[in-house]
């Protein structure tokens, strides 16, 4: 019987613990698409930060620094490092969704559309990404709903 009670607690502090690293990835996502590249009047000088990006929620479009997107010597895409920043993305937005929707292969997606030279207008799950030489990736979000749904989360986590 102790045996059986102590395997239910493990399973609720690992759940619980899985909740936990769910909730600060979308913590910090969130941050990465609003606050740390959003621009003011006075940062703009500072460092790389785009209008486009507002500091308190997330909008329909976001820009996003990817260093080393393009490979320095040769030019190519580095579609492991795309297909692992944009998979966050997703996963975070599955999380909104419940994973109601068909997955769409990242990776394969791209890299298809590279392979022909198309850069602009990359359809995905959630989004639709642009990429540009100098490492930025614009993302247009064509899911308002799961982004309202986000937005108020970590408006509610963080008691806005």
């Amino acid at each position: 019987m102790a045996k059986y009670f102590v395997s239910k607690v493990e399973t609720w502090f690992l759940t619980k613990d899985k909740q936990y690293r769910i909730e600060d990835e979308i913590e910090k996502m969130f941050d990465k698409m609003t606050v740390d590249y959003a621009c003011s009047d006075n940062s703009k000088y500072l460092y790389n930060a785009w209008k486009t990006n507002i500091g308190h929620k997330i909008g329909k479009k976001v820009i996003m620094p990817f260093y080393g997107l393009y490979d320095s010597i040769f030019g190519h895409l580095d579609l492991y490092k795309l297909n692992e920043r944009l998979s966050d993305i997703e996963r975070i937005l599955n999380y909104f969704d419940g994973n109601m929707t068909a997955d769409v292969g990242i990776y394969s997606t791209v890299k298809e559309y590279a392979d022909k030279g198309i850069t602009k207008n990359i359809p995905l799950k959630y989004f639709t990404i642009n990429l540009y030489l100098k490492g930025s990736v614009h993302i247009t979000f064509n899911c308002p709903e799961l982004i309202q749904k986000y937005n108020i989360y970590v408006g509610k986590n963080r008691g806005w």
